[in-house]
């Protein structure tokens, strides 16, 4: 929903009445202030949603690129990059694997 800014023109007094106190009447100065603070807030409000909106489109955009990385992810490589014990000269020789978890050890079995 548009929020509507307050449209009528400036308000001049033109029969001020001095003997009467400013807090028992609504004044010229008064009645503009009122549309002043009002339209400024609604120009607020107006940038706020703009704003909302551009973030949103980030984030969106933001998703489609991490997802679209994911579409073009290597396949696995299911060979080892060296075996755990090679034979060099007859004799078996330890080759350095890196640490593997139990889990995976009793799964392998």
């Amino acid at each position: 929903m548009a929020l509507t800014k307050i449209t009528y023109d400036n308000k001049v007094a033109l029969n001020p009445q001095p003997s009467v106190a400013n807090t028992n009447k609504c004044t010229d100065s008064d009645l503009n202030e009122i549309k002043s603070v009002v339209n400024s807030a609604i120009d607020q409000v107006d940038t706020n949603t703009s704003d909302i909106g551009n973030i949103q489109t980030n984030i969106t955009n933001m998703q489609t690129i991490t997802t679209g990385a994911s579409v073009f992810k290597k396949s696995k490589n299911d060979k080892f990059k060296a075996e755990p014990i090679k034979m060099f000269g007859g004799s078996p020789i330890r080759v350095a694997v890196p640490p593997i978890l139990e889990a995976k050890i009793s799964n392998i079995r």
